[in-house]
């Protein structure tokens, strides 16, 4: 058990240290939404506007505002094969509204609202992941804060991904 938390441990300070660059900037870029004050430079003075937390607010509120479309692209298929798309786009919809209804359930934000708040800010870390209970399929998807993800790629592929995270 010791060697796997040390192997763990090893991968973690060698991924967060490289990311770090990048957690800094969405440091900043969360401190300028959440209007905390920059630091005082003397013989400066500095005024705080509201205005990039009511622009990220609006964003979010306008692409998290209608349930999304799903389509898929016809090209030229048969009748038969169209009503097997239009299948599959309610398929979709009706996913979604299911991983909307659960996290709902646990008195968590709408997921539209989640995933509207983590591409607004540009890093966007998504798990999703198919269960079976029985005989019956349940979809998840888990929203990670991006601040706590660290990838490393091999190639053109995902080799290894870290999440840090404090627990209390």
């Amino acid at each position: 058990m010791a060697e796997l938390t040390s192997y763990i441990t090893q991968h973690e300070t060698r991924l967060s240290q490289f990311w770090t660059p990048r957690n800094l900037r969405m440091q900043e870029e969360r401190q300028m939404v959440d209007l905390v004050e920059p630091k005082k430079v003397v013989g400066f003075t500095s005024v705080t506007l509201n205005e990039p937390q009511v622009l990220y607010d609006t964003s979010v509120a306008l692409i998290s505002g209608l349930l999304p479309i799903f389509r898929i692209p016809l090209a030229g298929q048969s009748a038969e094969e169209k009503s097997k798309m239009n299948k599959a786009e309610r398929f979709l919809l009706g996913v979604f509204r299911e991983l909307d209804r659960r996290q709902l359930q646990q008195g968590q934000d709408s997921i539209y609202y989640n995933i509207a708040w983590q591409v607004c800010s540009g890093w966007v870390c998504l798990f999703p992941y198919v269960q079976l209970r029985g005989r019956e399929v349940e979809f998840h998807c888990e929203l990670y804060d991006p601040i706590t993800i660290y990838p490393e790629w091999s190639g053109s592929q995902l080799g290894r991904v870290v999440r840090s995270y404090d627990t209390l």
